[in-house]
């Protein structure tokens, strides 16, 4: 607060010893000059929609902001005191005992001009300390934003539904929760900052204009309206290719990640230089959008810049001139010189300042496109305690489509009783994997309805739907990390004697002790380091560990040899006993001793019963069963799941 009393009768003392007129000659004031222009096109923009419902979505408080945006004006108060001081102690010189300070007590030169320079080095110092102070709580806030956004935008994703899921790249959605939300980070981090310090030093350049050459400072608003306008068709031009931008990243990373994963197949095909040949397209498609973007934003920049800079030479040379003519002190000569200078040098900031601004809107307007998605499957609000789950399940005249144009089921009707082993068979593409997905609603139907213990799932909780299912599927998923924690991860409170029981249970005990680290073995990204069947027996084991009331083995031991399959099976007797369970298997052998099997075909129920009903059907089932078991070879039905 001294320094800015200072800087103020600073002002007032160089603007009286010159308020003898300053000619009303053409030449506009550096400072006023920008003033408006940077009033313009950042701080309005700060209050454009997606700034603003970033404030308000992550309740960036006035009590988490305030410090460093005070930090940050006062730092620039600090900084624009030197030239100040510089015109006070000429001032001083030229007035001497009738200077500002002799009326304050201090009488010799010599003190005065020691005073002055004090005053001059405390206000760097101070400039430093804030700055330094500033910038630690502009990281702070940046660091919070990016954390609190990216939970957001990950805990959104979490509770999407599956057809969106499946729908988008993953590299889209990877490139908003990591790339969009680093670019806020960014902009938080410095770009704030520097806007309030340009902006700041615009108010009080072009104030210090007004108060030492008012008629110089009125001309200079006289380009405005065309600044701002500029400014304007800046922003339509640049927009567009700023999203642009976006959706090639999003390729380049969707084509990058799928390459990663699929890096085997890549190599079996010895597809290597088809694969680079691929990304450094996209690559090129990033970097062509990318220079469009930041030449559009760099030309009509320095357009901008080029006016104002020649707004500053012309204050200069008037400036001069009115010194020339003594309608201006050398004082405040000195003061204009120094503060035009210092424009220029903040105009030369603008450019990049600007770019980074609207990568950040762009890159917020993702984010919210991404938290704008509608959960498409709501939960219901009747609570289903899991000891209270008997596994009644009902399939009643389902319908359901993934498009309008194919419908995957037709009608539907299927029940597995309490506690029953229900089977699903049939031929690839009848609809058994779907059945699962409606039944965990990862879709809903759209018809019909499927109800558990005579409750409609719509009107259930879906945590405690899903709480009450476990779930073995053909695609075996484990994440990185160890045995332990792929089979943990069931149910996250099981004690490890609990773990090794449900490993014995999914024959998967005695190769886990085999491993290098036993349970701790790391098993690398989707379980890499492990074969198939390996992966699909720790999946079986994560299943049995959650011991749900409701088991479904969707093509759980298509990955296992039939030595394994034969043991897991002898398992299963334990595993389905009191339970329901469900399994879709295309091997037989694997659902003969269901209590009741389901063939399906083209979204039908064809036909049902048990093993030895269905062979005395000589339908869909004997077929399959004479076709595995060696009696009949059909290559009308040897394209089976």
């Amino acid at each position: 607060m001294i320094f800015v009393l200072f800087a103020l009768a600073g002002v007032y003392t160089i603007a009286k010893s010159s308020k003898d007129k300053a000619p009303q000659s053409l030449g506009p004031s550096s400072a006023q000059d920008n003033t408006p222009v940077l009033n313009g096109p950042l701080l309005p923009s700060l209050r454009v929609h997606p700034i603003a419902r970033l404030y308000k979505e992550l309740n960036l408080t006035p009590r988490r902001m305030t410090p460093a945006v005070i930090a940050s004006i006062v730092s620039t108060l600090c900084n624009l005191l030197s030239p100040l001081s510089i015109g006070l102690i000429l001032h001083t010189v030229v007035a001497g005992r009738n200077s500002i300070l002799s009326r304050l007590g201090i009488v010799t030169l010599r003190s005065q001009i020691l005073t002055l320079g004090a005053v001059a080095l405390a206000a760097q110092a101070a400039d430093l300390l804030l700055e330094y102070y500033q910038r630690k709580k502009w990281r702070e806030i940046s660091r919070s934003l990016e954390h609190d956004l990216r939970l957001k935008t990950v805990a959104h994703v979490q509770r999407l539904d599956l057809a969106y899921i499946e729908n988008q790249r993953s590299g889209q959605l990877k490139s908003v929760i990591a790339g969009d939300t680093t670019q806020v980070n960014r902009f938080f981090e410095s770009g704030v900052d520097e806007i309030m310090r340009m902006t700041m030093t615009f108010v009080i350049v072009g104030a210090v204009f007004f108060a030492l050459a008012p008629s110089l400072a009125l001309l200079a608003l006289l380009p405005q309206p065309l600044l701002l306008w500029g400014f304007r068709h800046i922003q339509r031009r640049i927009g567009p290719r700023y999203q642009e931008l976006g959706e090639k990243t999003d390729e380049f990373g969707h084509l990058l990640t799928n390459n990663l994963a699929g890096l085997t197949t890549v190599k079996s095909f010895t597809a290597e230089d088809y694969e680079v040949e691929r990304m450094a397209n996209a690559s090129e498609a990033v970097r062509r959008v990318n220079v469009e973007a930041v030449d559009t934003s760099a030309f009509y920049s320095y357009l901008m810049r080029m006016m104002l800079l020649g707004t500053s030479i012309v204050i200069l040379t008037l400036t001069s001139l009115f010194v020339v003519v003594e309608a201006l002190s050398f004082a405040a000569f000195i003061v204009i010189t120094y503060f035009t200078m210092t424009f220029i040098q903040t105009t030369r900031r603008l450019d990049e300042s600007y770019d980074l601004y609207k990568r950040t809107i762009a890159s917020i307007e993702r984010i919210f496109q991404l938290l704008d998605t509608e959960i498409a499957i709501p939960t219901g609000r009747r609570r289903l305690p899991l000891k209270h789950v008997r596994g009644d399940i009902t399939f009643d005249h389902v319908i359901f489509e993934y498009n309008p144009s194919v419908k995957v089921l037709t009608g539907i009707s299927l029940h597995a009783n309490s506690q029953e082993t229900l089977a699903i068979v049939g031929v690839t593409g009848s609809g058994k994997t779907t059945l699962v997905k409606l039944l965990l609603r990862f879709y809903d139907v759209n018809a019909g309805a499927i109800r558990l213990d005579g409750v409609n799932i719509r009107e259930l909780s879906i945590q405690d739907l899903r709480n009450a299912i476990g779930l073995v599927s053909q695609d075996a998923y484990l994440f990185h990390g160890t045995v332990y924690d792929n089979i943990v991860y069931g149910r996250r409170t099981a004690s490890f004697d609990e773990v090794v029981m449900a490993a014995r249970l999914a024959e998967a005990h005695d190769f886990i002790e085999q491993l290098p680290e036993g349970y701790r073995t790391v098993v690398g990204e989707r379980g890499e380091k492990l074969s198939g069947g390996q992966r699909q027996r720790l999946s079986i084991a994560r299943a049995v560990l959650k011991a749900p009331p409701i088991l479904i083995l969707d093509e759980a031991t298509s990955a296992l040899d039939y030595e394994t399959e034969a043991a897991i099976q002898r398992s299963f007797q334990r595993l389905s006993a009191h339970r329901t369970t469900i399994i879709i298997s295309h091997r037989l052998s694997t659902v003969r001793h269901a209590d009741r099997i389901y063939v399906m075909d083209a979204g039908k129920v064809h036909e049902q019963g048990n093993h030895t009903e269905l062979l005395d059907q000589d339908g869909i089932y004997a077929n399959l069963w004479r076709m595995q078991t060696g009696d009949v070879f059909s290559d009308k039905d040897a394209v089976i799941e």
